[in-house]
């Protein structure tokens, strides 16, 4: 890309960041709002009585904590797979523990690496689908 190309679309990032838009904190309104749903499926997962219908509330509840919590692009929520959960690495920052996720396949793959650090309490919840999803899915992608 030349230089002219590259300032040219930093200009215009530049400019759509300046316009009026939503916040993270307002992105945060809607997990705040589903969490109590979603903890209550959780728990119904966890005792083997989750229904295939709440199964959509767990699985998107989990794919918006990563985008809108973890500010990741929809196509690393969608390309997340097993595998790369599976290959999760454990770090602790500040005394806590946080598991970190790598995804490889996403819009700006060839420039940068996705990556989200998953607290302790979000790292139970995806353990949670994880024992549930092969219920509802044989598919690669977490």
């Amino acid at each position: 890309m030349s230089r002219g190309a590259i300032k040219e679309t930093t200009k215009l990032r530049y400019e759509k960041m300046k316009r009026k838009q939503i916040l993270p904190n307002d992105c945060m309104k809607v997990l705040i709002v589903a969490k109590r749903h979603f903890i209550a499926a959780l728990q119904e997962a966890t005792e083997g009585k989750l229904s295939e219908g709440k199964v959509p509330l767990v699985d998107g509840y989990l794919e918006g904590a990563i985008a809108l919590k973890h500010c990741q692009r929809r196509g690393v929520v969608m390309n997340l797979l097993v595998d790369e959960w599976l290959d999760r690495q454990s770090t602790v920052f500040n005394q806590k523990t946080y598991s970190v996720i790598s995804v490889k396949e996403h819009k700006t793959a060839a420039t940068q690496l996705a990556m989200f650090a998953l607290d302790e309490e979000e790292e139970a919840w995806f353990k949670v689908y994880e024992r549930i999803r092969t219920r509802f899915s044989t598919d690669a992608v977490f």
